[in-house]
This record gives structure tokens, C-alpha cells and sequence, in this order.
């Protein structure tokens, strides 16, 4: 603005990316909808991570969706989805919480999907280190499951016996650990000679 030049090999623009997230390619759940067709207008989803109505289809955090197939694996479960209501009730907290912060000032922004007046829905509403230790622990009792075979979600247990007792050669136990003494006791609490 005041004539001065500067030498430059680039000048990157970073205030246009459109990262709004819709699939390439169709997602298509149980009921026969396609997920690009849900989120035409605004990606509504658990926790950034998963879609209500789309089972086993997870968006990002690769640790969450691990833990989430280790319960599938373990406990006889066909797929999960979160809840219609666990995706309502966390798009009513983050919208609260976007009111208050500058992404609502009057701009035209990809965070409200190219509009200049729309809701905001493209950040988490936090930190990244609350994103992360959210991620950490997952909510089960916010996910719907279906269970493989007879409708009792308690099949998996199968005739009481674990993978570790039929398997020759595993530690029995794994749950006795030797206690650690301090140095100078004996196992009966005696000082040592």
C-alpha cells in the first residue's frame, strides 16, 4: 500500500479453501440413502467421526474407529452408527458454542458452506487438545448396535470360556503380579540381615 516492493518466489492465499467434507463416491446406508445427498447442505455428524444412519462409516480419527472394531470383533457386533439423538444433541451444543466465536461475523466463508449470513458448521467448536481427549475414550452409549445371529447381545460370551483357555501354552495367571518391595524387606515385611 505505500509503493515499498518485496522480492517473492510465492504468495499463497490460505482464506478459500473449500474443505467441506462430502465422499466422492456414494455412501449408501441401510435405508438406500446416500450420504453426499444428506449432507448436500450441511455435514451433520457425531462428533466429527460418524454419520447417524451409516454404519461402520467413520470420517476421521483412525484410533476411535480401531477401538470401535475391537468392540465389533469382540462382542459379536454387526455394525454401529451413532444415534439419531447423539447427533442432535452434539450439533446443538457446537452451534451454541459457535454463536460466540468469529467465524459468525458477517464474511462469506466456507465454514458456512460459501454463504455470508448461513450457521457455521465446518470447525470443532474447541481446542485440539479437546478434540484429542474426547477421541481418547469412547462413548458407547451414544451408538446404536446390531448383533450378529440370535438378537441376544450377550451371545458373544459364547460357553464361558476366553480365547486364552483354549489356546495350549497361555498364561493362566495373567492377573497375579508379584508385589515389589522396598529394598531391604522380605516377603513378611521383615528388614533383611
Amino acid at each position: 500500500m505505500d509503493g515499498r516492493k518485496f522480492a517473492l518466489d510465492a504468495i499463497i492465499c490460505a482464506t478459500g479453501f473449500d474443505t467441506s467434507f462430502r465422499p466422492f463416491f456414494p455412501v449408501i446406508g441401510p435405508a438406500g440413502r446416500d450420504l453426499r445427498d444428506d449432507w448436500a447442505n450441511e455435514p451433520r455428524s457425531y462428533l466429527a467421526v460418524a454419520a447417524a444412519g451409516y454404519p461402520n462409516y467413520f470420517k476421521r480419527c483412525v484410533h476411535y474407529a480401531f477401538d470401535a472394531v475391537e468392540k465389533l470383533r469382540k462382542q459379536n457386533i454387526k455394525c454401529m452408527s451413532p444415534s439419531v439423538s447423539a447427533v442432535n444433541e452434539f450439533q446443538e451444543h457446537k452451534d451454541s458454542l459457535m454463536e460466540d466465536l468469529v467465524w459468525t461475523s458477517g464474511c462469506r466463508s466456507w465454514y458456512k458452506n460459501g454463504h455470508v449470513d448461513d450457521k457455521v458448521w465446518g470447525p470443532w467448536p474447541g481446542s485440539s487438545l479437546h478434540f484429542l481427549e474426547l477421541m481418547s475414550k469412547p462413548r458407547w452409549e451414544d451408538w446404536m448396535f446390531e448383533h450378529f445371529g440370535t438378537g441376544n447381545r450377550f451371545a458373544y460370551l459364547g460357553r464361558g470360556k476366553t480365547e486364552r483357555e483354549v489356546k495350549d501354552g497361555r498364561d493362566l495367571a495373567w492377573y497375579v503380579s508379584k508385589p515389589t518391595l522396598p529394598s531391604g524387606l522380605d516377603s513378611r515385611g521383615l528388614c533383611g540381615s
